[in-house]
């Protein structure tokens, strides 16, 4: 083999290597959360207020307000994970039992969006008064609520609810 080839396959793997440190340093960090290890402080202003301000007009199930609540509070700069001097975006994961929260928080800890995943909860009365009149002598078999946020707009809410009268069944949506 010749030297000079090996000089130039060394030298393009350090290169490479160095490039993918490099490119490394803006990317996404991530952190999974168990929502069962956190609790509330009752009398402070959540670091993310903005956030919990966001869908003052829709009321929903207490179980996702105060799940909303631990992602508002949550500080980022006490995860193992923040970068004082990085520039890093950071992804943070929230399960309570089949519920989900993915976050994304800027490196001063202020939440930039977030996707919200329930199962099973109760209805917001206007939608569970909808749902009785268009479908009367129907019951619920089963709900999904799909909550998004981005920083600046107002929360928008899908539910997805199956129902069923006798043996039939179909699933309906509301938007909020």
């Amino acid at each position: 083999m010749n030297f000079s080839f090996t000089k130039q396959c060394i030298a393009a793997i350090l290169f490479i290597g160095f490039s993918t440190a490099l490119s490394a340093q803006n990317e996404m960090a991530m952190a999974y959360t168990d929502a069962n290890t956190f609790k509330t402080k009752s009398k402070t202003k959540a670091i993310n207020s903005e956030f919990l301000k966001a869908s003052s007009h829709q009321k929903f199930a207490k179980r996702i307000d105060k799940f909303q609540k631990l992602v508002a509070n949550h500080d980022i700069t006490e995860e193992s994970i923040y970068a004082p001097k990085s520039k890093s975006t950071y992804k943070v994961k929230f399960n309570e039992k089949s519920n989900k929260i993915t976050a994304v928080y800027d490196k001063e800890g202020k939440l930039l969006s977030c996707t919200e995943s329930y199962k099973d909860m109760r209805l917001p009365y206007d939608i569970a008064k909808e749902l009785a009149i268009k479908y009367p002598n129907w019951t619920t078999e089963s709900t999904t609520c799909k909550i998004s946020y981005k920083k600046g707009k107002e929360k928008t809410a899908l539910y997805k609810i199956k129902i069923a009268k006798g043996k039939k069944t179909k699933t309906v949506s509301f938007k909020s």
